[in-house]
């Protein structure tokens, strides 16, 4: 059971990593998004990233997933909002150690070469959270024409407790993969994940909030054993 709780939540933690390449082009048959526009589900009150050329790449009661579109087939920006499911008798100490724990699971060594890896405690929201930034360069990185390259790989995260909700967390991420780093990157993700609100009432997501997320490929293994 607990192997089984920590490789789900390290797929949600490790999202960023691989969803930027499974869509990073976007579906070229929908429209871009205004910046900052207003986007709700049942979990989440939340804006659009506060910048030009973004879609929904995927939608539903547990998730939002943005990405961008660029003109370059090496740079790859994902906004992502989801829900994760957590043991309710979790304490807060034990739930900073289960997120820390998936944290440094997913920092592939053969994959990622880390740069820059900071996990803290945040009191930015009146409930248990934790603040991660992190720089690698990401040595298995498919782009939009599946030719893996060795690129920058920009993250800033927040994973906290849902508030009224102990069986729940939730995850809010902004990343960028490039040749170079994104010089908006930090004003960016800080817009992005600051507007993300929770709903007044959480309606019972589906029974496992990972089922709708897109699989990341065969080939790009986020989740080492």
């Amino acid at each position: 059971m607990k192997q089984r709780m920590h490789r789900r939540l390290a797929l949600i933690i490790g999202g960023a990593a691989y969803l930027g390449s499974v869509v990073a082009a976007g579906p070229a048959n929908l429209s871009t998004l205004s910046p900052a526009k207003n986007c709700y589900n049942r979990s989440f009150d939340l804006k659009s990233p506060n910048s030009e050329h973004w879609i929904i790449a995927h939608e539903s009661d547990a998730a939002f997933v943005f990405t961008r579109n660029w003109p370059s087939e090496s740079d790859s920006d994902v906004a992502l909002v989801q829900l994760f499911e957590l043991p309710p008798q979790l304490n807060d100490a034990q739930f900073e150690s289960l997120v820390r724990k998936s944290i440094q699971a997913d920092e592939n060594p053969t994959r990622f070469d880390i740069q820059k890896s900071d996990i803290n405690a945040t009191r930015e929201r009146k409930f248990p959270c934790l603040r991660y930034q992190a720089t690698s360069i990401d040595h298995g990185a498919p782009t939009i024409f599946r030719r893996k390259r060795s690129l920058l790989f920009q993250l800033q995260a927040i994973y906290c407790r849902y508030p009224g909700n102990p069986g729940r967390g939730f995850t809010v991420s902004f990343s960028h993969r490039g040749e170079t780093e994104l010089p908006t990157f930090n004003v960016e993700a800080q817009s992005f994940i600051e507007h993300v609100r929770v709903a007044k009432v959480l309606t019972p997501p589906p029974a496992d909030p990972t089922r709708d997320m897109p699989v990341p490929p065969e080939d790009v293994d986020p989740m080492p054993e």
